[in-house]
């Protein structure tokens, strides 16, 4: 594992970070075929989150993108993975995925990484020692993961308002390009509106088949935010 000391530019803020390598290429088992970015480059698929990639830059390149659906199962998770890939192409990238969904977590598998240690516990860790060093799981030069196995053992199962606070200040003082969040379902809990406070933008996923109308219009209703960017449409 290595060790990195990430300066914001215009702060001069420092974050350290211990980074485990764990390279999407190179494998000897296959890439999730979900991740099209890396799986399948050329398709489609990869095709259209570079266009999604693009959109949000053209709307004023958010720095924090929060990426939830109404309810679950609604594709969030690899949306938010084949962005963060997406971001992670650009020249001199570096992109950071946050997973937020403590109920839910669904990233380690997706990418098939083993974090040496859970970014909801670390949240509630630098709650008392907000310098000490994050531990992320480096997947390519350009991308890291903060991955959450679940809720801390005693915690409840929701997102804590001042360990996200440090947690989110923290890493926006590295030197990351873009940080993608795989928010939980909006319905059901307030996590996302804590979330949406400290979004740049908000994107919805929408499965085709699956997404209800007055689901997701009852999600947008709860959220309020003037931060969605738009939808995602899935399953095209």
């Amino acid at each position: 594992m290595a060790e990195l000391m990430l300066v914001d530019a215009d702060s001069g803020e420092s974050v350290r970070v211990n980074v485990s390598h764990q390279p999407l290429a190179g494998r000897d088992t296959p890439i999730d075929p979900q991740l099209a970015m890396a799986a399948a480059p050329d398709s489609a698929s990869a095709a259209g989150y570079r266009v999604l990639r693009h959109r949000l830059a053209r709307a004023g390149d958010p720095r924090v993108v929060v990426v939830t659906s109404a309810v679950a199962r609604e594709g969030k998770s690899t949306c938010a993975a084949n962005l963060a890939l997406a971001f992670a192409e650009e020249p001199d990238a570096r992109v950071l995925l946050v997973e937020a969904n403590l109920r839910a977590p669904s990233l380690a598998q997706l990418f098939g990484v083993t974090p040496p240690e859970c970014f909801a516990t670390q949240m509630m860790q630098h709650r008392t020692t907000p310098r000490a060093p994050w531990s992320l799981v480096e997947v390519s030069p350009s991308l890291h993961l903060a991955v959450t196995l679940g809720a801390p053992a005693g915690a409840p199962l929701h997102l804590d308002s001042a360990a996200l606070d440090g947690a989110l200040t923290a890493l926006k003082e590295g030197e990351y390009h873009h940080i993608l969040v795989d928010a939980p379902p909006v319905l059901g809990s307030a996590d996302v509106n804590l979330l949406d406070r400290r979004a740049d933008a908000l994107l919805f996923t929408v499965l085709i088949g699956h997404t209800q109308g007055r689901d997701l219009a009852l999600a947008i209703e709860q959220l309020q935010s003037p931060h969605v960017a738009g939808l995602a449409v899935l399953g095209a």
